[in-house]
């Protein structure tokens, strides 16, 4: 009868310790990997996060607080900017998110006095309360624009954006889902 052969307990526990160690590296490559394909449409701001629209690109701001600009490629290579979202940041000590909404809207009242408001309404965006409203003027500035404004302590995030009144169709779907697809990290 031939002798068994039986392997030594630690090349045993080695070989477990080694095909675990592999199994864990790839999955860890994998879901690094996973995060870099989903994760790549998303800009990573300072403390917040939103999905940048296909064939859309961000563009630097010298404004302190407009946190960054999107806008289409083709805008992007023209220069001729009439279409984009801006994320920005205020702090503003003491007031509520509604407070916050009516002096916007008391701002625009005032310095647009042909401005409509339109569809205000409240909404939860990465499990925090978000005010949305439209705005649409007439004449030589016709453009629509939609504002989001969400609370963090005494800082509030307000995603605006613009385009002119005959996009405002092909836009106004895709400014509510960027708008709702901003995350606070």
């Amino acid at each position: 009868m031939p002798k068994k052969f039986k392997l030594p307990n630690n090349y045993l526990a080695f070989t477990l310790k080694y095909v675990l160690f592999v199994i864990v590296v790839v999955l860890l490559a994998l879901g690094i990997f996973w995060q870099k394909v989903n994760g790549a449409d998303r800009f990573q701001g300072d403390g917040f996060s939103i999905k940048v629209p296909s064939s859309w690109v961000t563009r630097e701001t010298q404004n302190p607080q407009i946190l960054i600009t999107m806008i289409t490629q083709d805008e992007a290579q023209s220069q001729n900017v009439g279409t984009y979202i801006a994320v920005n940041f205020e702090k503003v000590k003491g007031k509520n998110l509604n407070q916050e909404l009516e002096d916007i809207k008391t701002s625009i009242k005032t310095g647009l006095p042909q401005a409509k408001i339109e569809n205000e309404k409240d909404s939860f965006v990465g499990g925090q309360l978000a005010k949305f409203m439209e705005v649409k003027l007439s004449g030589d500035q016709n453009f629509a624009s939609l504002f989001m404004v969400e609370a963090r302590g005494d800082s509030f995030y307000i995603v605006t954006s613009y385009t002119s009144g005959d996009k405002w169709d092909q836009y106004r779907n895709l400014f509510y889902q960027t708008s709702e697809s901003f995350k606070l990290e």
